[in-house]
């Protein structure tokens, strides 16, 4: 999609469900627009609690007094005002790129996500939050996240096409010294459960409210090819003649015990899980994603 029809759908997306999301956007404004309590560390800022020791998190803030009354480990939290800001995080990868078509209609996996980015961008920016926005592939992965005014976001957006594999652990080793309020997530988390959502601990741990929208096409739900096919994967280049009606029903179990994998998965790591069938309409999406972010206390 060019710059323009990308900004122009979304836009018309975001127009129906203003209304709609009217809840979603007073909570991400904050008292006084775009800004909120939330929990960071430094200097002049007022203690606000403890919790429990986890690995990986900064020895610096242990309560070595609460240790020696309790015999266990705590991370000091502190309350800080910080401007609201938001991170989009849209996977590129090369399994992105499928588009078939599914009763009639043609449905691309790679413009239906590109839509829902855009038209969270959108949505999310009319609350003033400052934006980020991060694509996923190996043939381009980039140091840091992008910064910038919506319309230049969804330009760049704009203009990604899926090639290569996401590795979602290594964009967390380079960036996750950024603090984000909100970070959503869009991929199709084709790999083991744990690996897709255990690197985004680390942010979650920082004070980040984490939403992971798993995108995918319906006929990588349902498996509803007519005939004998030729599967290709697009990031290792494997094929795989197949006779869809003989594998169809063990495929579909296997496929939604995935996705219930990766949902308790989400909710035991603290991060919202939202299944989007880019089958549906965008609007739709957009408005379960929104629910999704609110109900993990987005702010």
């Amino acid at each position: 999609m060019t710059p323009n029809s990308l900004y122009i759908a979304a836009s018309e997306v975001v127009a129906t469900v203003h209304e709609q999301m009217a809840d979603a956007l007073r909570a991400l404004r904050g008292p006084m627009g775009g800004e909120q309590v939330g929990i960071r560390r430094g200097a002049g800022m007022e203690f606000a609690d403890h919790r429990l020791y986890a690995p990986g998190d900064d020895l610096k803030r242990l309560d070595w007094r609460a240790y020696a009354r309790k015999d266990k480990l705590f991370i000091k939290q502190f309350d800080q005002s910080v401007h609201n800001n938001t991170l989009i995080v849209v996977d590129t990868s090369a399994s992105m790129s499928l588009h078939d078509s599914v009763d009639g209609g043609d449905i691309d996996k790679w413009r239906q996500t590109q839509l829902l980015a855009a038209a969270l961008l959108l949505l999310i920016d009319q609350a003033d939050h400052r934006l980020g926005l991060l694509t996923l592939s190996s043939d381009r992965q980039q140091a840091n996240a992008h910064s910038k005014p919506c319309r230049a976001l969804i330009q760049t957006l704009s203009e990604e096409q899926p090639q290569g594999s996401a590795d979602l652990t290594h964009w967390l080793n380079v960036d996750r010294q950024r603090q984000w309020a909100n970070v959503v997530v869009l991929s199709d988390c084709l790999a083991d459960p744990d690996q897709c959502v255990a690197p985004l601990v680390g942010l979650k741990r920082g004070g980040s409210n984490l939403c992971l929208v798993h995108t995918l096409h319906p006929l990588e739900l349902d498996f509803s090819f007519q005939g004998a096919v030729k599967l290709a994967c697009a990031e290792t280049e494997q094929t795989l003649r197949v006779e869809p009606a003989l594998i169809r029903s063990r495929y579909q179990s296997m496929m939604a015990k995935h996705c219930e994998d990766l949902r308790l998965c989400s909710e035991r790591m603290g991060v919202q899980y939202c299944l989007a069938d880019l089958g549906r309409n965008v609007t739709s999406l957009l408005r379960d994603v929104m629910i999704s972010m609110r109900r993990g206390g987005l702010r």
